[in-house]
């Protein structure tokens, strides 16, 4: 491909996909769906994806994320393959003000129950490199972000790589009020979500990135519902995880037990210090 790459063949097929004024004729877009698709195949260099994503000020980047939404099946399938190569080369720039409809677009994608595994990680990897820049993760939290990861992780089965991937993304999220709001409002329900931090551990066995979740959403305060969060700590002091995690939920009790204290549903017996 790199023959390709001198002979300007991937600049042309860029050219092609940030064509503009092209919002309502249909033979245009479709141009634009099936450069997106040969882009991918070309599968450019690191080198000549940062030039051609850094150009003209991330034309490129802009509208890869309009075709997240808007595009064919196929070509949101590749867009958001390229996507991935582009936040991993770009400069911080252009992670740190991303089109406003990148993450309408991603949450789409992780959305959609016919997306293939290798498209999900790429939405999630695109994520990982987004959010690590913390102005992104409030953006993020109102596309409806938080609550597609934790229903995502719920029906997730023995995927390790991307349940390690969702919490390490809803661990960034969690670092926004917004963040933790959304996770303990979630209708799943705090004591499912819970259960799920426990179960879904980093490799070393020792807690995770779950557990993690889990304490900076209980280190935001007792608040509503502070009475039932706290139960669900003791209930991970008493059966849950190794004895690290134990020594963790026992943490995150002695944070707020004042607080938690006075619910009724809290046991008298967790009342006291340890």
């Amino acid at each position: 491909m790199a023959c390709m790459e001198k002979a300007g063949v991937t600049s042309l097929v860029a050219s092609l996909i940030v064509m503009r004024n092209t919002d309502l004729v249909q033979d245009a877009l479709d141009v634009i769906d099936e450069a997106t698709i040969v882009l991918q195949h070309l599968k450019p260099s690191p080198q000549a994806i940062k030039r051609l994503a850094e150009s003209n000020n991330g034309e490129l980047i802009r509208s890869l994320s309009s075709i997240l939404q808007r595009g064919s099946y196929r070509a949101r399938t590749h867009a958001t393959l390229l996507l991935k190569s582009i936040f991993k080369v770009v400069d911080e720039g252009y992670k740190s003000n991303p089109p406003p409809d990148l993450f309408d677009g991603v949450v789409e994608i992780l959305k959609d129950q016919n997306s293939a595994r290798s498209t999900n990680l790429a939405a999630l990897s695109i994520l990982t490199e987004a959010l690590a820049l913390g102005k992104n993760r409030a953006k993020a939290v109102e596309a409806g972000l938080v609550a597609v990861i934790i229903e995502l992780l719920i029906e997730e089965n023995g995927d390790r790589r991307s349940c390690e991937a969702m919490l390490y993304i809803l661990e960034l999220a969690c670092g926004r009020a917004e963040g933790r709001a959304a996770v303990v409002g979630h209708r799943a329900g705090w004591r499912r979500w819970w259960g799920r931090c426990w179960g879904c551990r980093a490799g070393d066995g020792e807690g995770g990135e779950g557990v993690r979740v889990a304490v900076q959403v209980l280190q935001g305060g007792g608040g509503d519902g502070g009475g039932r969060r706290g139960r669900e700590a003791v209930h991970g002091v008493q059966v849950e995880g190794s004895r690290r995690s134990r020594e963790i939920a026992k943490e995150i009790l002695g944070m707020h037990l004042r607080t938690w204290s006075r619910s009724p549903c809290f046991p008298y017996s967790y009342s006291l210090p340890y």
